[in-house]
Protein backbone atom coordinates (compact mmCIF):
# COMPACT_ATOMS: atom_id res chain seq x y z
CA UNK A 1 0.00 0.00 0.00
CA UNK A 2 1.36 3.44 -0.92
CA UNK A 3 2.13 5.52 2.16
CA UNK A 4 4.77 7.66 3.82
CA UNK A 5 7.76 5.51 4.89
CA UNK A 6 9.95 6.80 7.69
CA UNK A 7 13.66 7.23 7.00
CA UNK A 8 15.44 5.41 9.86
CA UNK A 9 18.60 7.06 11.10
CA UNK A 10 20.72 6.46 14.19
CA UNK A 11 18.55 6.75 17.30
CA UNK A 12 15.23 6.38 15.40
CA UNK A 13 12.48 4.04 16.46
CA UNK A 14 11.31 1.78 13.61
CA UNK A 15 8.45 -0.61 12.95
CA UNK A 16 9.69 -2.80 10.05
CA UNK A 17 7.50 -5.14 7.99
CA UNK A 18 10.45 -7.14 6.61
CA UNK A 19 14.08 -7.63 7.65
CA UNK A 20 16.87 -9.20 5.58
CA UNK A 21 19.75 -10.65 7.62
CA UNK A 22 22.92 -11.94 5.98
CA UNK A 23 24.75 -15.18 6.97
CA UNK A 24 21.60 -17.12 7.99
CA UNK A 25 21.36 -20.76 6.86
CA UNK A 26 18.32 -22.03 4.95
CA UNK A 27 15.33 -22.61 7.18
CA UNK A 28 12.58 -20.97 9.17
CA UNK A 29 13.75 -17.76 10.87
CA UNK A 30 13.11 -17.70 14.63
CA UNK A 31 14.27 -15.36 17.34
CA UNK A 32 14.82 -15.22 21.06
CA UNK A 33 16.61 -12.81 23.35
CA UNK A 34 17.08 -10.29 20.52
CA UNK A 35 18.94 -12.75 18.26
CA UNK A 36 17.76 -14.25 14.95
CA UNK A 37 18.35 -17.95 14.21
CA UNK A 38 17.00 -20.54 11.74
CA UNK A 39 15.30 -23.89 12.16
CA UNK A 40 15.82 -26.49 9.39
CA UNK A 41 12.95 -27.26 7.00
CA UNK A 42 11.77 -30.89 6.58
CA UNK A 43 12.12 -31.44 2.85
CA UNK A 44 12.86 -29.01 0.00
CA UNK A 45 10.95 -26.11 -1.55
CA UNK A 46 8.90 -23.25 -0.25
CA UNK A 47 6.89 -23.06 2.97
CA UNK A 48 3.18 -22.80 2.10
CA UNK A 49 0.03 -22.01 4.02
CA UNK A 50 -2.12 -24.89 5.23
CA UNK A 51 -5.09 -23.62 3.18
CA UNK A 52 -5.49 -21.69 -0.08
CA UNK A 53 -2.09 -22.62 -1.58
CA UNK A 54 -1.89 -23.04 -5.38
CA UNK A 55 0.63 -24.05 -8.03
CA UNK A 56 2.14 -26.81 -5.84
CA UNK A 57 4.14 -29.83 -7.09
CA UNK A 58 4.18 -32.77 -4.62
CA UNK A 59 6.06 -36.09 -4.78
CA UNK A 60 5.67 -39.05 -2.46
CA UNK A 61 2.57 -40.15 -0.62
CA UNK A 62 -0.44 -37.92 -0.06
CA UNK A 63 -3.30 -38.20 2.41
CA UNK A 64 -6.33 -35.95 2.23
CA UNK A 65 -8.33 -34.39 -0.56
CA UNK A 66 -7.74 -31.87 -3.34
CA UNK A 67 -9.83 -29.72 -5.67
CA UNK A 68 -9.41 -29.06 -9.40
CA UNK A 69 -9.67 -31.01 -12.66
CA UNK A 70 -6.83 -33.44 -11.78
CA UNK A 71 -4.80 -32.58 -14.91
CA UNK A 72 -1.15 -33.55 -14.55
CA UNK A 73 -1.81 -36.32 -12.01
CA UNK A 74 -0.18 -39.62 -13.09
CA UNK A 75 -0.04 -43.15 -11.70
CA UNK A 76 -3.72 -43.29 -10.75
CA UNK A 77 -5.89 -46.37 -11.40
CA UNK A 78 -9.65 -46.42 -11.83
CA UNK A 79 -12.30 -49.15 -11.83
CA UNK A 80 -14.97 -47.00 -13.39
CA UNK A 81 -16.69 -47.77 -16.70
CA UNK A 82 -17.04 -45.49 -19.72
CA UNK A 83 -20.70 -45.40 -20.76
CA UNK A 84 -21.27 -45.99 -24.45
CA UNK A 85 -23.69 -44.17 -26.75
CA UNK A 86 -25.73 -45.22 -29.76
CA UNK A 87 -23.73 -47.31 -32.24
CA UNK A 88 -20.89 -48.07 -29.74
CA UNK A 89 -20.57 -51.56 -28.27
CA UNK A 90 -20.68 -51.85 -24.47
CA UNK A 91 -17.26 -52.00 -22.80
CA UNK A 92 -15.44 -51.13 -19.55
CA UNK A 93 -12.02 -49.56 -19.07
CA UNK A 94 -9.76 -49.88 -16.01
CA UNK A 95 -6.79 -47.90 -17.35
CA UNK A 96 -4.46 -50.91 -17.57
CA UNK A 97 -4.24 -51.07 -21.38
CA UNK A 98 -5.20 -49.25 -24.60
CA UNK A 99 -8.78 -49.65 -25.91
CA UNK A 100 -9.96 -49.12 -29.51
CA UNK A 101 -13.55 -47.85 -29.82
CA UNK A 102 -15.33 -48.72 -33.09
CA UNK A 103 -18.56 -47.19 -34.35
CA UNK A 104 -21.23 -49.41 -35.93
CA UNK A 105 -21.44 -48.39 -39.61
CA UNK A 106 -25.17 -48.98 -39.54
CA UNK A 107 -25.61 -46.04 -37.17
CA UNK A 108 -24.19 -43.59 -39.75
CA UNK A 109 -26.99 -43.92 -42.26
CA UNK A 110 -28.16 -40.71 -43.95
CA UNK A 111 -29.04 -39.20 -47.34
CA UNK A 112 -25.91 -39.04 -49.51
CA UNK A 113 -23.75 -40.84 -46.92
CA UNK A 114 -22.24 -44.31 -46.90
CA UNK A 115 -19.43 -46.40 -45.40
CA UNK A 116 -16.50 -48.28 -46.86
CA UNK A 117 -14.44 -50.49 -44.51
CA UNK A 118 -15.62 -48.50 -41.48
CA UNK A 119 -14.82 -45.23 -43.32
CA UNK A 120 -17.55 -42.58 -43.71
CA UNK A 121 -18.06 -41.70 -47.41
CA UNK A 122 -20.06 -39.11 -49.39
CA UNK A 123 -21.92 -40.23 -52.53
CA UNK A 124 -21.32 -37.95 -55.58
CA UNK A 125 -22.46 -38.37 -59.21
CA UNK A 126 -18.93 -37.50 -60.52
CA UNK A 127 -20.62 -35.50 -63.30
CA UNK A 128 -20.92 -32.04 -61.77
CA UNK A 129 -19.42 -32.78 -58.33
CA UNK A 130 -16.29 -34.79 -57.50
CA UNK A 131 -13.99 -35.61 -54.57
CA UNK A 132 -10.37 -34.64 -55.21
CA UNK A 133 -7.66 -35.06 -52.54
CA UNK A 134 -10.30 -35.44 -49.78
CA UNK A 135 -12.01 -32.24 -51.00
CA UNK A 136 -15.60 -32.07 -52.24
CA UNK A 137 -15.65 -29.62 -55.15
CA UNK A 138 -17.48 -28.55 -58.34
CA UNK A 139 -15.92 -30.13 -61.43
CA UNK A 140 -14.52 -28.12 -64.31
CA UNK A 141 -17.36 -27.57 -66.83
CA UNK A 142 -19.71 -29.00 -64.17
CA UNK A 143 -22.24 -26.22 -64.80
CA UNK A 144 -23.54 -26.34 -68.36
CA UNK A 145 -25.80 -23.94 -70.24
CA UNK A 146 -28.67 -26.42 -69.87
CA UNK A 147 -28.44 -26.06 -66.07
CA UNK A 148 -28.66 -22.24 -66.12
CA UNK A 149 -31.98 -20.45 -65.65
CA UNK A 150 -33.20 -18.76 -68.86
CA UNK A 151 -34.17 -15.67 -66.88
CA UNK A 152 -33.59 -13.32 -69.83
CA UNK A 153 -35.73 -15.01 -72.45
CA UNK A 154 -38.40 -16.13 -69.98
CA UNK A 155 -38.66 -12.48 -68.91
CA UNK A 156 -39.55 -11.44 -72.44
CA UNK A 157 -36.07 -10.70 -73.79
CA UNK A 158 -34.82 -11.78 -77.19
CA UNK A 159 -31.26 -13.05 -77.53
CA UNK A 160 -29.14 -11.08 -79.96
CA UNK A 161 -26.65 -8.22 -80.41
CA UNK A 162 -27.48 -4.85 -78.88
CA UNK A 163 -25.95 -1.45 -79.77
CA UNK A 164 -24.97 0.49 -82.92
CA UNK A 165 -23.39 3.79 -83.97
CA UNK A 166 -26.66 5.59 -83.24
CA UNK A 167 -28.01 3.61 -80.28
CA UNK A 168 -26.66 2.22 -77.01
CA UNK A 169 -27.91 -0.83 -75.07
CA UNK A 170 -30.05 -0.28 -71.95
CA UNK A 171 -29.78 -3.26 -69.57
CA UNK A 172 -31.73 -4.33 -66.46
CA UNK A 173 -29.69 -6.46 -64.01
CA UNK A 174 -31.22 -8.28 -61.03
CA UNK A 175 -29.72 -8.83 -57.57
CA UNK A 176 -27.92 -11.97 -58.72
CA UNK A 177 -26.09 -10.11 -61.50
CA UNK A 178 -28.25 -11.54 -64.31
CA UNK A 179 -29.44 -9.50 -67.30
CA UNK A 180 -33.25 -9.70 -67.28
CA UNK A 181 -34.13 -7.21 -70.05
CA UNK A 182 -32.26 -5.37 -72.81
CA UNK A 183 -33.35 -2.55 -75.13
CA UNK A 184 -31.86 0.23 -77.29
CA UNK A 185 -31.68 3.96 -76.58
CA UNK A 186 -31.11 6.37 -79.50
CA UNK A 187 -28.26 8.87 -79.04
CA UNK A 188 -27.81 12.28 -80.69
CA UNK A 189 -25.31 12.32 -83.56
CA UNK A 190 -25.50 16.03 -84.53
CA UNK A 191 -25.85 19.53 -83.02
CA UNK A 192 -26.72 23.02 -84.31
CA UNK A 193 -24.47 26.11 -84.31
CA UNK A 194 -25.40 29.80 -84.79
CA UNK A 195 -23.76 33.26 -84.64
CA UNK A 196 -24.72 36.97 -84.72
CA UNK A 197 -24.64 36.83 -88.50
CA UNK A 198 -24.59 34.21 -91.19
CA UNK A 199 -26.76 31.11 -91.57
CA UNK A 200 -27.27 28.59 -88.78
CA UNK A 201 -25.80 25.18 -89.52
CA UNK A 202 -25.89 21.59 -88.28
CA UNK A 203 -22.75 19.61 -87.44
CA UNK A 204 -23.38 15.91 -88.08
CA UNK A 205 -21.47 12.97 -86.66
CA UNK A 206 -18.17 12.55 -88.46
CA UNK A 207 -17.95 16.25 -89.44
CA UNK A 208 -15.40 18.70 -87.95
CA UNK A 209 -16.31 22.07 -86.37
CA UNK A 210 -13.57 24.60 -87.21
CA UNK A 211 -12.86 27.93 -85.43
CA UNK A 212 -11.26 30.15 -88.10
CA UNK A 213 -9.07 33.17 -87.33
CA UNK A 214 -8.97 36.54 -89.10
CA UNK A 215 -6.75 39.61 -89.39
CA UNK A 216 -4.39 39.57 -86.40
CA UNK A 217 -6.26 36.63 -84.88
CA UNK A 218 -5.23 32.97 -85.05
CA UNK A 219 -6.57 29.77 -83.46
CA UNK A 220 -4.75 26.69 -82.18
CA UNK A 221 -6.22 23.33 -81.12
CA UNK A 222 -4.41 20.98 -78.72
CA UNK A 223 -5.52 18.39 -76.15
CA UNK A 224 -9.24 19.11 -76.76
CA UNK A 225 -8.69 22.88 -76.23
CA UNK A 226 -8.98 25.75 -78.74
CA UNK A 227 -6.83 28.84 -78.06
CA UNK A 228 -7.75 32.16 -79.78
CA UNK A 229 -4.63 34.32 -80.11
CA UNK A 230 -4.43 38.06 -80.90
CA UNK A 231 -1.19 39.10 -82.56
CA UNK A 232 1.23 41.37 -80.69
CA UNK A 233 0.73 45.09 -81.35
CA UNK A 234 -2.79 44.73 -82.71
CA UNK A 235 -4.26 46.45 -79.62
CA UNK A 236 -2.18 49.27 -78.06
CA UNK A 237 -4.67 51.94 -77.03
CA UNK A 238 -8.20 52.47 -75.81
CA UNK A 239 -9.09 53.72 -79.27
CA UNK A 240 -8.22 50.34 -80.78
CA UNK A 241 -10.18 48.53 -78.04
CA UNK A 242 -13.14 50.76 -78.87
CA UNK A 243 -12.80 49.98 -82.56
CA UNK A 244 -12.16 46.23 -82.08
CA UNK A 245 -15.19 45.65 -79.88
CA UNK A 246 -17.41 48.34 -81.47
CA UNK A 247 -17.84 50.23 -78.17
CA UNK A 248 -18.78 53.53 -79.88
CA UNK A 249 -16.40 55.72 -77.86
CA UNK A 250 -17.22 54.27 -74.44
CA UNK A 251 -13.52 53.75 -73.62
CA UNK A 252 -11.25 56.83 -73.51
CA UNK A 253 -8.15 57.92 -71.59
CA UNK A 254 -7.99 56.77 -67.93
CA UNK A 255 -5.89 57.62 -64.84
CA UNK A 256 -5.34 56.09 -61.37
CA UNK A 257 -4.36 58.10 -58.27
CA UNK A 258 -4.36 57.67 -54.47
CA UNK A 259 -6.00 60.59 -52.65
CA UNK A 260 -5.41 59.02 -49.19
CA UNK A 261 -3.90 55.95 -47.49
CA UNK A 262 -5.65 52.79 -48.61
CA UNK A 263 -7.72 54.46 -51.37
CA UNK A 264 -7.25 54.14 -55.15
CA UNK A 265 -9.09 56.67 -57.37
CA UNK A 266 -9.84 55.60 -60.96
CA UNK A 267 -10.71 58.34 -63.49
CA UNK A 268 -12.27 56.79 -66.61
CA UNK A 269 -13.98 58.92 -69.27
CA UNK A 270 -13.90 61.81 -66.81
CA UNK A 271 -15.74 59.82 -64.11
CA UNK A 272 -13.95 59.37 -60.75
CA UNK A 273 -14.42 56.21 -58.68
CA UNK A 274 -12.71 55.64 -55.30
CA UNK A 275 -11.80 52.06 -54.38
CA UNK A 276 -11.05 51.04 -50.77
CA UNK A 277 -8.09 48.61 -50.83
CA UNK A 278 -8.57 47.55 -47.20
CA UNK A 279 -5.33 49.26 -46.10
CA UNK A 280 -6.77 52.38 -44.47
CA UNK A 281 -5.84 53.34 -40.90
CA UNK A 282 -8.97 51.70 -39.45
CA UNK A 283 -8.66 48.43 -41.39
CA UNK A 284 -7.32 45.06 -40.19
CA UNK A 285 -5.37 43.70 -43.18
CA UNK A 286 -3.86 40.22 -43.45
CA UNK A 287 -0.36 39.68 -44.87
CA UNK A 288 1.52 36.51 -45.75
CA UNK A 289 4.67 38.09 -44.31
CA UNK A 290 5.76 41.46 -42.92
CA UNK A 291 9.17 42.93 -42.06
CA UNK A 292 9.72 46.03 -39.91
CA UNK A 293 13.25 47.46 -40.30
CA UNK A 294 12.83 49.94 -37.43
CA UNK A 295 11.18 49.91 -34.04
CA UNK A 296 7.59 48.63 -33.84
CA UNK A 297 5.13 49.75 -31.18
CA UNK A 298 2.00 47.65 -30.63
CA UNK A 299 -0.52 49.47 -28.44
CA UNK A 300 -3.00 46.57 -28.33
CA UNK A 301 -2.78 42.82 -27.78
CA UNK A 302 -0.41 40.80 -29.98
CA UNK A 303 -1.73 37.39 -31.05
CA UNK A 304 0.67 35.04 -32.87
CA UNK A 305 -1.00 32.02 -34.51
CA UNK A 306 1.98 30.52 -36.34
CA UNK A 307 3.94 27.38 -35.59
CA UNK A 308 7.11 28.92 -34.12
CA UNK A 309 7.83 32.31 -32.52
CA UNK A 310 11.52 33.25 -32.71
CA UNK A 311 13.08 36.03 -30.57
CA UNK A 312 16.62 36.88 -31.70
CA UNK A 313 17.50 39.22 -28.84
CA UNK A 314 20.42 39.39 -26.40
CA UNK A 315 18.12 39.40 -23.36
CA UNK A 316 14.35 39.15 -22.95
CA UNK A 317 12.57 41.13 -20.22
CA UNK A 318 9.05 40.09 -19.19
CA UNK A 319 7.14 42.13 -16.61
CA UNK A 320 4.49 39.45 -15.97
CA UNK A 321 4.71 37.48 -12.68
CA UNK A 322 3.48 34.23 -14.24
CA UNK A 323 3.98 32.65 -17.67
CA UNK A 324 1.26 30.33 -19.06
CA UNK A 325 2.53 27.45 -21.23
CA UNK A 326 0.61 24.84 -23.26
CA UNK A 327 -2.55 26.99 -23.39
CA UNK A 328 -3.14 26.23 -27.07
CA UNK A 329 -3.29 22.46 -26.66
CA UNK A 330 -6.74 20.89 -27.17
CA UNK A 331 -5.77 18.14 -24.70
CA UNK A 332 -2.99 19.48 -22.46
CA UNK A 333 -0.68 16.69 -21.37
CA UNK A 334 2.85 17.92 -20.84
CA UNK A 335 4.91 21.09 -21.13
CA UNK A 336 8.09 22.65 -19.86
CA UNK A 337 11.31 24.52 -20.59
CA UNK A 338 14.23 23.31 -22.75
CA UNK A 339 17.76 24.60 -22.10
CA UNK A 340 19.51 24.68 -25.50
CA UNK A 341 22.75 22.70 -25.45
CA UNK A 342 23.33 22.98 -29.18
CA UNK A 343 21.18 22.57 -32.35
CA UNK A 344 18.00 23.41 -30.44
CA UNK A 345 18.19 20.35 -28.16
CA UNK A 346 19.00 20.10 -24.46
CA UNK A 347 17.86 19.26 -20.93
CA UNK A 348 14.18 19.89 -20.27
CA UNK A 349 12.22 20.64 -17.09
CA UNK A 350 8.83 19.00 -17.77
CA UNK A 351 5.42 18.75 -16.14
CA UNK A 352 3.73 15.49 -17.21
CA UNK A 353 -0.04 15.58 -16.62
CA UNK A 354 -0.23 11.80 -17.02
CA UNK A 355 2.16 11.34 -14.09
CA UNK A 356 0.89 14.44 -12.28
CA UNK A 357 4.39 15.68 -11.41
CA UNK A 358 7.51 17.47 -12.60
CA UNK A 359 10.50 15.69 -14.06
CA UNK A 360 13.70 15.97 -16.10
CA UNK A 361 14.57 14.70 -19.59
CA UNK A 362 18.22 14.99 -20.64
CA UNK A 363 17.55 15.45 -24.38
CA UNK A 364 14.46 17.18 -25.80
CA UNK A 365 14.24 19.14 -29.06
CA UNK A 366 12.80 22.63 -28.94
CA UNK A 367 10.43 21.60 -31.76
CA UNK A 368 9.12 18.54 -29.89
CA UNK A 369 5.36 18.34 -29.34
CA UNK A 370 5.58 15.65 -26.66
CA UNK A 371 8.19 14.34 -24.22
CA UNK A 372 8.31 12.15 -21.12
CA UNK A 373 10.32 12.69 -17.96
CA UNK A 374 13.25 10.34 -17.39
CA UNK A 375 13.56 11.21 -13.69
CA UNK A 376 11.12 12.84 -11.27
CA UNK A 377 11.75 15.95 -9.21
CA UNK A 378 11.20 15.19 -5.51
CA UNK A 379 9.04 17.74 -3.66
CA UNK A 380 9.34 18.53 0.04
CA UNK A 381 6.22 18.96 2.20
CA UNK A 382 7.02 20.75 5.48
CA UNK A 383 4.44 20.25 8.24
CA UNK A 384 5.70 23.40 10.01
CA UNK A 385 4.70 25.49 6.96
CA UNK A 386 1.03 26.39 7.30
CA UNK A 387 0.65 26.56 3.50
CA UNK A 388 1.80 22.95 3.13
CA UNK A 389 -0.93 20.31 3.43
CA UNK A 390 0.71 16.95 4.16
CA UNK A 391 -2.65 15.18 3.65
CA UNK A 392 -3.08 16.47 0.07
CA UNK A 393 -2.80 13.45 -2.29
CA UNK A 394 -1.35 15.76 -4.97
CA UNK A 395 1.97 15.33 -3.16
CA UNK A 396 1.59 11.65 -2.31
CA UNK A 397 3.94 10.58 -5.10
CA UNK A 398 6.82 8.10 -4.99
CA UNK A 399 10.05 9.75 -3.88
CA UNK A 400 8.48 12.89 -2.38
CA UNK A 401 9.76 13.91 1.06
CA UNK A 402 7.79 14.91 4.18
CA UNK A 403 9.28 16.56 7.26
CA UNK A 404 6.93 16.44 10.24
CA UNK A 405 6.78 18.73 13.25
CA UNK A 406 9.10 16.36 15.16
CA UNK A 407 11.77 16.77 12.47
CA UNK A 408 11.36 13.14 11.42
CA UNK A 409 11.88 12.53 7.67
CA UNK A 410 9.58 10.39 5.52
CA UNK A 411 9.76 9.29 1.87
CA UNK A 412 6.53 8.41 0.06
CA UNK A 413 6.59 4.93 -1.55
Amino acid sequence: MAEWKKVVVSGSSANLANVQVDSLSSGVVTGAGGNLTTTAINGAGNIVATTGASGLVHTGSFTGSFTGDGSGITGLTTDGSIVDGNGIADFTYDGSSNVVIKVDSGSLAGAGLGTNNSTLTVNVDDTGIEINSDTLRLKDDGVTAAKLDDVFTTGGGVAGTFGSTTAVPKLTIDGQGRITTASLETIATSFDIAADSGTSDTVNGGETLTFAGGTGVSTTVSNNNIAINIASGIISSSTQIDALFNLDGIVSASAFTSPSQGTVRATINGVQTDVDTGLQTGDSPTFVGITATGNALIQGDLTVQGTTTTLSTTNTTIKDKFILLNSGSANPDEGGLVIDEGSGTGHAFIYDAGDGRFGINKSVSSTATTANSEAYVSLVVDQDNAAHDITDTEYHKRGNIKVDSSNDIFIYV
